[in-house]
């Protein structure tokens, strides 16, 4: 979405403004980008019990992003972008004082014990990102067959950063002993 959502939306939706609708898809999906590597901690509020202090966090949150949105709407420019935008900002703070902290403190950990793991996240998202760019820019044939080229070659380079930015040394191990007995067949 990040570097390819504009050239996804030109070719699926010509008519419509590719730009607006990929800064609209990150804005949406930002919360997600950078918390993806973290959503097993929620399984936690279950485990522990406390499913009611989550739901009203989020129902919290939910009504200030509410309120902030129209306020913004009301008396700004800003217009559609108020509400993808708004409701990330209240959602990634509600996980970092919140989400993320408090089921640590639920399993006997500190507050900050899930915090690397989003950190982490965040690296990966940027470094592939960038990456991607760098190794698309290059590539300036449009069609479905070049995007289609493009996402392999994103998607590749996602693989092997997350191979080594995500995983440890023995999960790398682990995983390309299984692809190899998959490929090379032992006699």
């Amino acid at each position: 979405v990040i570097v390819l959502g504009k050239e996804f939306y030109t070719l699926w939706m010509p008519s419509q403004d590719a730009t607006i609708l990929q800064i609209l898809t990150i804005l949406a999906s930002m919360n997600y980008l950078f918390l993806s590597g973290s959503q097993p901690v929620y399984s936690i509020y279950t485990a522990a019990n406390k499913v009611k202090q989550n739901s009203l966090s989020i129902l919290l949150s939910g009504v200030v992003s509410c309120i902030i949105t129209i306020l913004f709407c009301l008396y700004t420019d800003i217009g559609i972008y108020a509400v993808a935008g708004v409701s990330v900002v209240i959602n990634l703070i509600k996980n970092f004082i919140y989400s993320l902290a408090a089921p640590a403190t639920y399993i006997g950990e500190k507050r900050y014990k899930f915090y690397p793991q989003t950190f982490i996240c965040f690296i990966f998202v940027a470094l592939v990102s960038v990456c991607g760019f760098a190794a698309t820019y290059f590539i300036s044939y449009t069609g479905r067959i070049w995007f289609f080229t493009k996402v392999l070659i994103v998607g590749i380079i996602g693989v092997v950063l997350s191979s080594f930015i995500v995983l440890r040394k023995n999960d790398r191990k682990l995983i390309l002993n299984k692809v190899r007995s998959v490929f090379i067949k032992k006699s």
